[in-house]
């Protein structure tokens, strides 16, 4: 009698804490009011003297607090985490054993014949250590989205499966952001401990301030694996991955962790009754059953995705995804994606997560056969509603991952910067560059040029603008930095040939340029490079050779090529204002001051009209350069044209 007493105020403290638990959304920091938790005691079957035994047992456990100033209750970050790391209890069913999961079985399932290899990505080392203590062959991997550190050394095409279940994010605090704080390209982590539920509503979602660590901002170190050989893994030797979405990580991305190359996005919700659909209710029945529990209601549904992690880009193998988890309006809560020979299984949290890896474990030949079965295909999602680039398009074949806009003037210093790019980045297909001045690099004799340029400048997941006097005077160029420009598109700006970014005017002069003179500026581009089309890149020993000869390039233009150096001195003809002339050229206006200074011919940039006369402007010397008026030049008094302008 005693023991079921104890058993039944144990439960009753259980369902208590997860009914506040549900009404704050897991929130630390929102009171709860005397008439918000007075009618759920009621409505939970508490009385009055139960709902106070509740409250004064988990006020001393410290899983409740109690604000001194209004009497309302609050969750602490223990409550939080001794609820969500805890089984719900079975309120119909108080006297039901707990069920002992052991991987049993299954009629048409063949079981594995041995303790299968698992690597474990970003895991939490008590599911790690579960595994262990089993004896499995167990192999662990850091890919920076747990520990805030990359270590990845052991080949994950050697293993049988690979598993996510991260509980425990390595997190930044999002609220503190600018010069000397968090930014793209670095953040300092919270402890555990001080990660909070608080968010702010942004266009109708939840943006929580501690947000999981962003790929750019981890260390610039190398591991030996990275995100592409997971999917080389997945797609080539059909390796299965199994990731838990576990909604400690789920709800504080604002970026999809780059695990193997895809992304989904996900919308808050909240569901209780939803469907388990094929293969997965066929694959772990023990869901149907209740013998497993997804943890609370299903919060996130798939928005969108798999999709490439880079805008525009493709992938090198077929992908079909299949909704696992669906409710009655169609919201998607877990997803199987075949790519290639693998398989990607997106499965939500439940309060056993290491029983589910070992199920999976020991049916690893139904979990590779899955897509053999024709009950499957019924049941996929169509490849076009998730806009996924493949390989057997003709369209797709055209996508390049690597525009380069330049003038052919500056062909030299192209061709060293593809030399580069190519040494750094050893996984980016020459196929997948476009550089319309260097051989190799040019668009296919009888195609459409304007068509075929716009169309890559346009869709090209990283723009370089390649910047020096000349380029700034090619009619293309401009056009093709407008346009990417315009459309709000990734661009990379970066000057060379001694061009300074303080010479550039807006709206190029808004965006953050890279010197191609300047190591450090081609090392942090490299670097944005290789995140944003989730390459590899190699050691700096291995291209510093090709990263020297591009500076060193870029210098001699700065002295050859910018501007040009004249073996005599050209024929004078004055143009504009007595004290401030200009050469004529042939094609374009030059610069006299620059030419006086260091007998270098400067091109001037496009004029305007000035006080009913006009001007141009050197981006070297600073000068202007006025014609004269036009009273002075033509008797009908309008403003004189120039045939540069």
């Amino acid at each position: 009698m005693e023991d079921t007493l104890i058993k039944k105020r144990r439960e009753q403290r259980q369902i208590f804490l997860r009914a506040l638990y549900g009404l704050v959304d897991g929130r630390v920091d929102l009171p709860i009011q005397l008439l918000q938790y007075g009618p759920l005691a009621s409505q939970l079957g508490l009385s009055e003297s139960d709902t106070a035994r509740v409250i004064e047992v988990l006020l001393g456990s410290e899983c409740l607090v109690r604000l001194p100033t209004t009497g309302a209750l609050a969750l602490t970050h223990k409550g939080v985490l001794e609820l969500e790391s805890a089984s719900p209890p079975d309120v119909n069913e108080h006297s039901e054993r707990e069920i002992q999961l052991t991987p049993e079985p299954i009629v048409g399932i063949k079981a594995a014949a041995h303790l299968p290899k698992i690597l474990f990505v970003d895991t939490e080392p008590e599911t790690v250590k579960f595994f262990k203590e089993r004896d499995y062959p167990v192999f662990e991997a850091d890919m920076g989205f747990k520990s805030g550190k990359k270590k990845f050394i052991h080949p994950p095409h050697e293993v049988d499966l690979i598993v996510c279940d991260l509980l425990t994010p390595a997190c930044f605090d999002s609220f503190s952001w600018g010069p000397g704080k968090n930014d793209n390209y670095q953040a300092k982590l919270v402890p555990i401990e001080q990660v909070n539920n608080v968010f702010t509503e942004q266009n109708g979602k939840r943006r929580y301030r501690y947000t999981v660590v962003h790929e750019s901002q981890l260390p610039k170190y190398s591991s030996i694996f990275s995100s592409r050989d997971v999917l080389r893994a997945i797609g080539e030797a059909g390796v299965p991955f199994l990731l838990f979405l576990n909604q400690e990580w789920v709800r504080r991305i604002t970026e999809f962790p780059n695990w193997f190359g895809l992304r989904w996005s996900f919308n808050s919700t909240a569901a209780t009754t939803f469907q388990i659909n094929e293969p997965l209710n066929r694959l772990l029945p023990e869901l149907e059953t209740k013998k497993l529990k997804f943890k609370l209601a299903l919060q996130h549904a798939i928005e969108s995705g798999p999709s490439p992690r880079v805008t525009g880009g493709r992938l090198p193998y077929p992908i079909e995804p299949t909704s696992l988890i669906t409710n009655s309006v169609n919201d998607v809560f877990a997803q199987v994606v075949k790519v290639g020979k693998g398989s990607i299984w997106l499965i939500p949290g439940t309060h056993d997560n290491a029983k589910v890896i070992e199920l999976i474990a020991s049916r690893l030949e139904a979990v590779k056969e899955t897509f053999a079965s024709s009950k499957v295909t019924s049941n996929l999602v169509r490849r076009a509603d998730y806009a996924i680039p493949t390989t057997d398009t003709k369209e797709n074949d055209a996508l390049i991952d690597v525009f380069i806009s330049h003038s052919s003037a500056d062909a030299k210093i192209a061709e060293a910067l593809i030399e580069l790019l190519k040494s750094a980045l050893p996984d980016l297909h020459p196929t997948r560059i476009r550089c319309s001045s260097v051989a190799g690099y040019k668009l296919e004799g009888g195609t459409n040029t304007d068509d075929q340029l716009r169309k890559e400048m346009r869709t090209s997941p990283v723009f370089i603008g390649l910047l020096t006097r000349q380029s700034l005077q090619s009619t293309y160029v401009l056009f093709e930095l407008g346009g990417r420009w315009g459309a709000g598109s990734q661009f990379t700006p970066l000057v060379a040939a001694g061009l300074r970014m303080s010479d550039l005017r807006p709206p190029l002069a808004g965006l953050h340029a890279h010197s191609a003179d300047l190591d450090t500026d081609l090392q942090q581009m490299l670097e944005e490079i290789s995140t944003k089309l989730s390459l590899k890149k190699v050691s700096p020993a291995i291209y510093d050779a090709q990263l020297k000869r591009l500076v060193a390039v870029s210098k001699e233009f700065a002295s050859t090529s910018r501007e040009t150096k004249l073996s005599s001195k050209p024929k004078l003809k004055q143009v504009g204002d007595v004290y401030y002339y200009y050469f004529e050229g042939e094609d374009v206006p030059y610069c006299s001051v620059c030419y006086g200074a260091k007998e270098q011919l400067v091109p001037l940039g496009k004029g305007e009209s000035f006080l009913g006369g006009f001007r141009r402007h050197c981006l070297n010397c600073k000068n202007f350069f006025y014609e004269k008026p036009a009273s002075h030049e033509n008797k009908g008094g309008s403003t004189p044209t120039s045939q540069w302008s």
